[in-house]
């Protein structure tokens, strides 16, 4: 669970209270705080990465507790994103932000860590100089290449709901590379379902890559 912070007291219900100060320097603006999650998995999966693909980067955990303080990623959730776009996208603006995802993902790729949950949510979205920056957060499912992922809801209707996830993932084996690309053509299939509907692009993508997509997705 994510939290901003400034200088200022964070309460979650009737949890333990966290603060912090913004530090402009280390820009400190972002804490994780999660009573279910008490190993240190993600913070050692963030310092392998050490913020490649514009991954937050890690400053600091606790081992007693559930804590990690992190770098503020900027952007906006992709899946909002999306959403706001005016009614007009040609190829060249869809084909900008796929490069930078597929970009900012083979930097962490080299890292030897694999994502594991590429999706709209995770993937944030802003811009310099006119062109779209994307930042890939939320590493608590990722793993280092060759590592069996941690995931117990593999039902039928989970599996529906979690598209996304590569059948590797889903059923707790090893992932590599591929693992991620799977998800990357679901995120890119489903950006240009949306598009597409919303009549904000200009071309309509082939039929049978849509079929094709269709029968991978369901």
């Amino acid at each position: 669970m994510g939290v901003n912070v400034g200088a200022e007291e964070v309460r979650q219900e009737d949890q333990d209270t966290a603060w912090s100060e913004t530090d402009e320097d280390l820009n400190l603006t972002r804490i994780y705080y999660d009573e279910e999650q008490t190993d240190t998995h993600e913070a050692e999966i963030l310092l392998e990465v050490g913020g490649a693909g514009g991954a937050p980067t890690l400053l600091a955990y606790a081992t007693d507790i559930p804590l990690i303080v992190t770098t503020l990623c900027q952007g906006v959730q992709l899946r909002h994103w999306i959403h706001s776009q005016p009614p007009y996208m040609n190829i060249t603006s869809f084909l900008d932000l796929a490069k930078e995802v597929a970009t900012n993902l083979r930097d962490i790729h080299y890292t030897d860590v694999i994502h594991n949950d590429i999706k709209d949510d995770n993937i944030l979205v802003y811009f310099t100089d006119g062109r779209p920056k994307i930042n890939i957060i939320d590493f608590g499912l990722s793993t280092k290449i060759g590592s069996p992922v941690y995931f117990i809801y593999n039902t039928p209707e989970v599996y529906y709901r979690f598209s996304w996830y590569a059948p590797e993932v889903f059923y707790g084996k090893t992932t590599n590379y591929r693992s991620d690309v799977y998800s990357l053509g679901v995120l890119f299939y489903k950006i240009l379902q949306v598009l597409s509907k919303e009549k904000c692009l200009t071309f309509q993508p082939p039929l049978d890559l849509l079929n094709l997509l269709d029968h991978m997705t369901h």
